[in-house]
């Protein structure tokens, strides 16, 4: 009987003992009723620590300086919500509120949530955004306009906005070799240097492919190639031909003109309106058509009215016949062995 009194008289010190050594420990809450077991492993360092721990009335309890060393898993869902707030994350790991944040999609493969609409994912197979929604650099630039630096997706195309702090300013820059696959589509005005075509270049419909379009130029279409355009459409003085390609010389303080440096090989009809010009600078001939009908080769400016003047003409009419000229004798063909005057060959 004494030896059942002393055993209990022990067990109540020791319970007592650990209580209060317990209870009075340094920051230690004295609200806790429950002590949840905690257990340690001395083979490999573990603490294992149970899923909640709760304290007086069951409010959690809060650690301080937590310092965790070496791979830690948690298994479940994780919520950094704001104090006040008990939800339950809809996400594996939710930021601010349940609906934001991360959440694993596959293997190797994260989404990224905003107040639970599916931004985007990243992982091995790449960066995605979803839908229309943009990717935008230079946010914090100042006075930028509000589309300047976006790249989405249109149902037309992949928008890419230029930078800039206007609609009509943006602008951007490529540093090195573009590559266009297919075609090259420009609403505007372009600007190219040295650029290098390899491939088919198309102008479409009736538009203009113009050079020294920055030349002080006082006739419109000077220096232009144009399909298939009439004077209707167009204030230039000279009537383009709204069946064929047209092709408008420089212009050089006269007349325009357009210079073939190597030879012209044309496969079809000729048809020159005006004349053609045959020779040097110095030495020359001009070949043209007069109204009434006749082919005139013209040394020089000669002019073919002024037949008093002319030193040299040849006029081939519309009946056949030809009539050579020399300065002063007027219809007169002249060689070493005989003159032959005012007879008609």
């Amino acid at each position: 009987m004494y030896v059942i009194i002393v055993i209990f008289i022990i067990l109540v010190i020791s319970y007592l003992s650990i209580y209060f050594s317990y209870k009075h420990k340094e920051g230690f809450n004295s609200n806790l009723v429950d002590i949840i077991p905690i257990q340690i492993s001395s083979e490999n360092d573990i603490i294992t620590v149970p899923n909640k721990i709760n304290g007086f009335q069951g409010n959690a309890i809060t650690m301080d300086d937590l310092n965790v060393k070496n791979t830690t898993v948690h298994k479940g869902r994780t919520f950094l919500k704001p104090v006040g707030e008990d939800l339950n994350p809809d996400i594996d790991f939710a930021i601010g509120d349940k609906k934001t944040g991360f959440n694993r999609e596959d293997t190797g493969i994260v989404s990224f949530w905003g107040n639970g609409q599916k931004i985007g994912t990243y992982g091995t197979t790449g960066m995605t955004l979803q839908k229309n929604l943009p990717m935008e650099f230079g946010k914090d630039i100042e006075n930028k306009n509000v589309d300047a630096g976006k790249i989405f997706y249109t149902t037309t195309g992949l928008e890419i906005i230029g930078a800039g702090n206007q609609g009509t300013n943006r602008k951007v820059r490529i540093q090195d070799n573009l590559d266009v696959g297919n075609n090259l589509i420009v609403p505007g005005a372009t600007e190219l240097n040295e650029t290098i075509l390899k491939g088919n270049t198309q102008i479409v419909g009736n538009k203009k492919l113009e050079f020294g379009a920055n030349e002080a130029k006082t006739q419109s279409n000077s220096g232009t190639i144009v399909y298939k355009i009439n004077s209707d459409t167009n204030s230039d003085t000279t009537t383009l031909d709204a069946t064929a390609l047209n092709i408008v010389g420089a212009e050089g303080g006269g007349s325009r003109k357009i210079h073939l440096w190597d030879d012209v090989e044309v496969d079809s009809n000729l048809r020159v309106k005006g004349s053609i010009r045959i020779g040097t600078a110095e030495e020359y001939w001009n070949i043209k058509v007069q109204p009434d009908g006749s082919l005139h080769f013209l040394y020089k400016e000669t002019s073919p009215g002024d037949i008093d003047n002319d030193k040299g003409r040849i006029t081939l009419t519309k009946e056949g016949n030809i009539r050579l000229a020399k300065a002063n004798f007027p219809g007169m063909i002249t060689d070493n062995l005989k003159n032959i005057s005012d007879n008609p060959c």
